[in-house]
């Protein structure tokens, strides 16, 4: 099924801190085959970030989601964690037309 996948991230669970100095500026990307979108950076998160955002990923029929948690950094942004959301089991079964 294709449209919009909403995001909306609450707070992450961190298991280790990217900075030497200072603390990790978390945010979120989505990812949906070749289309990608970003939540807001959670200045100095830490460890234990929350957002009070949402965003957007357009998709055509992909069955997964990737989701990336990155400290955003001058230069090259640091992936903290990985993981994925199995589209097929978010979406509704709607029953065919008679």
């Amino acid at each position: 099924m294709s449209g919009r996948v909403t995001f909306k991230p609450i707070e992450a669970k961190l298991t280790r801190d990217t900075e030497l100095v200072g603390k990790t500026d978390p945010y979120v990307k989505a990812i949906i085959g070749d289309k990608k979108a970003n939540g807001r950076v959670c200045q100095d998160g830490g460890k234990h970030p929350k957002w009070n955002d949402s965003f957007h990923v357009k998709r055509r029929f992909e069955p997964i989601c990737c989701i990336e948690v990155i400290d955003e950094d001058p230069g090259k942004d640091d992936i903290i964690g990985v993981g994925q959301i199995d589209l097929r089991t978010l979406i509704p079964k709607v029953p065919p037309k008679k």
